[in-house]
């Protein structure tokens, strides 16, 4: 169970970088 949190948890931290640098990159270009 551990192992397999870490690994959602690790899945979910990328989607949430790659959210937050989508936002980011739209600031600066607006």
């Amino acid at each position: 169970v551990s192992s397999s949190f870490a690994s959602d948890n690790n899945d979910w931290k990328n989607w949430v970088v790659m959210q937050g640098n989508e936002q980011l990159l739209r600031m600066m270009f607006e």
